[in-house]
Parts: C-alpha cells; structure tokens; sequence
C-alpha cells in the first residue's frame, strides 16, 4: 500500500506518521501532532484529546488548539509558551453557492467573524509563577487568564470571546 506497515487501518480510519508525531482519526474526526516543542488537535465540539502535554476539550464548536514553547527548551522547561484556540471563521458577507458551502462565490470583507468556543485545558505541568494572557490582534498582553495549579497539572478556560491566541510566561 502507500502507507507503511503500522501507520494505517482502514478499518478504525486512523492513521499515524512514522515518527509518531502526528495522528488523524477520520472517525472521530480529529487531527493530533506532538513534537518535543508543540502538540496541537482539531477536535469537535463537545470531545475530549488528551496529548503529551496538553488535555483539551471544546466546550461549543468544534476548532483547533495549538501550543508551542517559545526560545529555550522544549514543552516540558520552557519559560515561554504561545497558544492558539480558534473556530469557524468567514469574511463578513461572503457567499456561498450552496449550504454545504463547497462554492464560494464571494471573498466578504472584514472584518473575520468567528464563532464563539471554549476551550478547556490543563497543561502537564504545574506553571505556578506564570502567567497567562490574551493577546490581542497586533500582538500585545490583554487580559491576564486566570489559572488553576493542582496535582502538577495547570488547567484554564480559553474563548475565542476574548482573544485567538495567548501567550503563557514565567513572571
């Protein structure tokens, strides 16, 4: 066949890189990879994946969570983390040819529109004296995210209400 021996079964519909890196699951459907530096899933909403290092569920609509160390070290020492969490997203005003949107027959205008998710997380690693913040679109800390620290694992809630992307830092 065209994968190799163990990276496949058509059966269950899963399917795996040779490295172990990266899984799809055309069932469920969702997405994982896991490198030493990031893991990210897409999952639908209501489902749970639970990673090397990070655990999520999606509260409302399906989406795409995504963390990655930044500068030195890998996702188990960093000092700096960037997350993303993001939904559905169309151009204010597109069109489309038909529901299932396989036609799109506009480009919109902004701005985006995005469908409001949580997501839940909890981290494998206890991040007591960092902190989280939402950043907003030209890159800058908003709000700071509150967190829980229990059991060496550091759980918060994400919405795309608030912002797409976060950065979590050692204070």
């Amino acid at each position: 066949g065209i994968l190799p021996a163990g990276c496949g079964d058509a059966a269950t519909r899963t399917y795996r890189s040779q490295t172990g890196e990266i899984s799809i699951n055309a069932g469920a459907p969702s997405f994982h990879v896991a490198t030493p530096r990031s893991e990210g899933f897409s999952l639908e909403a209501g489902s749970t994946e639970k990673g090397r290092f990070a655990d999520v569920t999606l509260k409302r609509h399906h989406g795409v969570f995504f963390v990655t160390a930044l500068g030195e070290g890998g996702l188990a020492d960093a000092s700096r983390y960037l997350l993303m969490h993001t939904t559905h997203q169309l151009a204010t005003g597109v069109e489309f040819e038909n529901e299932d949107r396989s036609v799109q027959l506009t480009y919109g205008r902004l701005p985006l529109l995005v469908h409001r998710g949580e997501a839940q997380v909890a981290l494998a690693r206890d991040l007591g004296g960092f902190r989280l913040f939402a950043l907003k679109p030209d890159g800058t800390r908003g709000e700071s995210i509150p967190m829980r620290v229990a059991d060496g694992k550091t759980s918060f809630v994400l919405s795309t209400a608030k912002a797409l992307a976060y950065e979590l830092v050692r204070e």
